[in-house]
């Protein structure tokens, strides 16, 4: 939501204004949902001057806010606002050091209630709410009640969500896993897949066990995925150019909710200005646009038609994890992880099963899965390779150097 940019176009995206079209990009990519913002006035560190429910008009107004509101609307794609207090502070933290369990000048005068009625009233989907974790820390009676007047909002026809983020950008997993074990939000939004492009070999085993620890731990409530952020930067700047593939593949077959920071669809990168990293730059839409540093092209029509960009790799999973119900909501088990590769299912009643078979090794491994309850072959849905093999044999394949695979095969009785 800050202004990092120089003109009217470059600065488009962080434009209440520019929200409309980025709707449609949004769309065009099979995805279901955006945050926006933070949007409302908030002068670093100063509660005083800070007003939830006034849009900073550096930002844009209200009439454009309900126009990307009804574009949204027609498109199916939900609204989730960030409303985190002092998002633009440095020494108090996101909701300026509140304790929650004392009446002060400072809790009464946050006046947060009032806030997330009227957005919610102007008819955003759901609220995010930064440094969740001081909140929880503080007053778990007081999350209850925010969650409970979220959920007053919910209709049949409009749920409501409210998503808390642990916005530090290098989490600790441990402390993550034990805020969800007694989390009550609809989500939990953290960094928690941050490290796994820093993994040492054995990275299979690491990153298996760093998923199922978190599956434990979310027991029944539904995950969050994100790697790339506000907070951490885009995703091909944190991790290495040989795995943003793969990485993408991850966060879309993992069960639960994936969040993806604009520009990540096309291997967008942050750029350093005058020793400063901008984690904000803006994204490049119409050809001709340079390269990544890489050769790649980095402009959205460039990469709209080449066949084995970023940008359709990425809508094919979105477009995949959009249609199949065993990708949206079904069952998730890790099967192998040997060395640097790592195996799971995802399955659900009689619907179409899909095996994920990642190498975030820089060595080609063969891969063995032999057992009862798989089928001798499965079929090759998308690869971050350009396969030429449709079929593959379950009992020995070969998985190239960060490669990562998604394969299918029927339900059988």
């Amino acid at each position: 939501g800050e202004r990092k940019c120089g003109g009217e176009r470059e600065c488009e995206l962080s434009l209440l204004s520019g929200l409309v079209r980025t709707v449609e990009d949004i769309s065009g990519l099979k995805m279901k949902g955006m945050v926006i913002g933070p949007l409302h006035r908030n002068p670093p560190d100063h509660l005083e001057g800070t007003r939830l429910t006034e849009i900073n008009p550096e930002l844009g107004d209200h009439q454009q806010l309900q126009r990307v509101l009804e574009a949204a609307k027609r498109k199916g794609v939900k609204v989730i606002l960030d409303l985190t207090p002092n998002y633009n502070g440095v020494e108090k933290g996101p909701w300026f050091g509140i304790d929650f369990n004392q009446e002060t000048p400072d809790r009464v005068s946050l006046k947060e209630k009032e806030a997330f009625g009227f957005w919610l009233d102007q008819g955003i989907d759901g609220l995010r709410l930064g440094g969740i974790d001081h909140v929880m820390n503080s007053s778990m009676a007081v999350l209850s009640e925010w969650i409970n007047l979220v959920n007053n909002y919910s209709t049949g026809d409009k749920p409501r969500v409210l998503i808390g983020a642990v916005t530090d950008p290098n989490p600790d997993p441990g402390y993550i896993r034990s805020l969800l074990e007694r989390s009550n939000l609809d989500m939990l939004f953290s960094y928690y897949l941050r490290s796994v492009g820093n993994l040492t070999a054995p990275r299979g085993l690491k990153l298996r066990s760093l998923i199922d620890d978190f599956m434990l731990s979310a027991n029944h409530s539904w995950a969050s995925w994100a790697v790339g952020g506000r907070e951490t930067g885009h995703l091909a700047s944190l991790v290495p150019e040989n795995l943003q593939r793969l990485f993408h593949v991850l966060l879309f077959t993992l069960p639960g909710t994936p969040f993806t920071y604009y520009g990540d669809e096309i291997g967008l990168k942050d750029i350093e200005e005058g020793g400063i990293i901008n984690k904000a730059p803006p994204i490049q839409r119409e050809s001709p646009a340079g390269d990544n540093g890489e050769g790649v092209k980095i402009s959205v029509e460039d990469q709209k038609v080449s066949k084995t960009s970023m940008y359709n790799l990425f809508k094919a999973l979105s477009s995949l994890r959009s249609k199949e119900r065993s990708l949206m909501f079904g069952d998730f088990e890790s099967l192998l992880s040997e060395g640097d590769v790592y195996v799971y299912r995802r399955l659900w009643d009689q619907s179409m099963r899909f095996l994920v078979l990642l190498n975030l090794g820089e060595q080609e491994t063969e891969v063995r899965l032999s057992r009862p309850d798989l089928p001798s072959t499965a079929t090759v849905e998308l690869s971050t390779t350009q396969r030429a093999d449709t079929q593959l044999s379950l009992a020995s394949l070969k998985l190239g150097a960060g490669e990562g695979l998604l394969l299918r095969y029927p339900y059988t009785a």
